[in-house]
């Protein structure tokens, strides 16, 4: 199994969470991961530890600030920090000889063993993702109302609309399916420079697979927050029904409430085991 993640300095703690908890539910797996850092990653020790300690497992860290810092500082960022969120695109640039890949966020923790997942028969489709389940609800007066103006974007700046919309922390990469890597990237760059609001590198993914994409199962990215009645965000019918969805998860997405923010974050406690898991090696 070929494995992604993107982090920086703030983020390699979290990051090394999420390869552990992969790692403790698959132990029989073979998993190379990558893991594009910057030069704010300055203490890889966890990684190492994790290295030590699992021999089916290799962890290569790439450093990719001075490719990141010429092509994506001119970007649209909510924060500097945030172009890390970018990372990804380099798939096309550093890993074009990988036929099948998975990206996780470094704000997830897996729970379950990830086999049938990997090997999700993609079809013809460059990707697998879950969808954003609120954008599936755009006939809910709220969520209408609520996303009026990110669907006004998306048509005015893309000619597109949100219909099936997903969501970039988990996504399965059926890159035997695309041949020329470098033209890719020239895509999606040419969309990153075109995008100006909301998301970032989620923009540019949905954009350039829209109608290309596998809709991956529920539990294979479950948001956290969606799942929690304390979450004051979205609407209870909303929960519910996600609830019902989301039984079973594979991967837990704390986003955008953290537990290394909030302590009281519905299961946090799964985090902090974790964490402290990781901390014992």
């Amino acid at each position: 199994m070929n494995i992604l993640l993107c982090t920086n300095g703030r983020y390699a703690k979290f990051a090394a969470i999420s390869i552990y908890s992969i790692l403790k539910n698959n132990c029989n797996e073979n998993i190379n991961f990558y893991i594009f850092i910057d030069n704010t990653v300055t203490d890889v020790n966890d990684f190492n530890k994790i290295q030590n300690c699992y021999s089916n497992s290799k962890i290569q860290l790439i450093n990719v600030d001075k490719i990141s810092k010429t092509l994506f500082s001119n970007l649209y960022l909510k924060t500097p920090e945030h172009i890390s969120a970018y990372f990804r695109l380099l798939i096309f640039v550093y890993l074009q000889n990988l036929d099948r890949l998975l990206y996780i966020d470094s704000d997830i923790i897996c729970l379950k063993p990830i086999h049938n997942l990997y090997y999700t028969d993609l079809g013809e489709n460059l990707i697998g993702a879950v969808p954003e389940y609120v954008l599936t609800k755009g006939d809910h007066p709220t969520i209408k109302r609520r996303y009026k103006k990110m669907a006004d974007y998306f048509i005015e700046k893309f000619k597109s609309d949100l219909n099936g919309y997903f969501n970039s922390g988990v996504m399965l990469f059926n890159l035997n399916k695309i041949k020329d890597k470098n033209r890719e990237f020239i895509r999606l760059m040419k969309i990153a420079r075109k995008n100006n609001n909301f998301f970032h590198d989620q923009n540019v993914f949905n954009i350039v697979y829209k109608n290309k994409v596998h809709f991956l199962d529920w539990n294979a990215n479950v948001l956290n927050d969606l799942r929690s009645l304390a979450c004051l965000r979205f609407e209870f019918d909303i929960i519910k029904n996600y609830q019902k969805l989301t039984t079973d998860p594979i991967f837990l997405h704390f986003t955008p409430t953290r537990p290394w923010d909030n302590s009281n974050v519905e299961n946090a406690n799964l985090w902090n085991s974790m964490k402290q898991e990781l901390d014992k090696l």
